[in-house]
């Protein structure tokens, strides 16, 4: 078993430098993706419309339930919330604006959220990154 288990262990090396190899040749579009990762998840500016937010007011966590909060600015929060209140039936103010394309913005913004997380969670993304796994 001590055989196998040293080519595995091989193995897996050899995959490790031919991985760094390709960050090392596509340089650019590896600091593209750890940008896009890092900016996505900033806390200090809000995921839908990009505002500048001060740290104590930068995450809502009614959503995630536990995992990543969302960081979203006062107006956006507000716009979330009438989102998931119409998406759990409950009634409340409705405005104009609030039709089907806005609900199709906020389903992609939070379909988007849930890619990140799911990206940055990822094997690939944490060698990328250089986060140990």
């Amino acid at each position: 078993m001590k055989f196998m288990d040293n080519v595995r262990s091989i193995t897996d090396r050899l995959e490790h430098k031919r991985r760094e190899k390709q960050i090392r040749a596509y340089r650019e579009k590896a600091t593209a993706v750890r940008k896009i990762v890092q900016c996505c998840s900033c806390g200090l500016r809000c995921g839908m419309c990009g505002q500048h937010m001060e740290a104590s007011e930068s995450c809502c966590t009614r959503h995630r339930g536990g995992g990543e909060p969302l960081h979203l600015c006062d107006t956006c929060r507000g716009d979330f919330q009438d989102y998931l209140d119409r998406q759990s039936g409950k009634g409340g103010e409705t405005f104009f604006w609030h039709n089907d394309e806005w609900v199709g913005l906020w389903s992609a913004w939070v379909q988007l959220q849930e890619a990140l997380r799911k990206f940055k969670d990822s094997k690939a993304c944490k060698e990328l990154t250089g986060e140990t796994l």
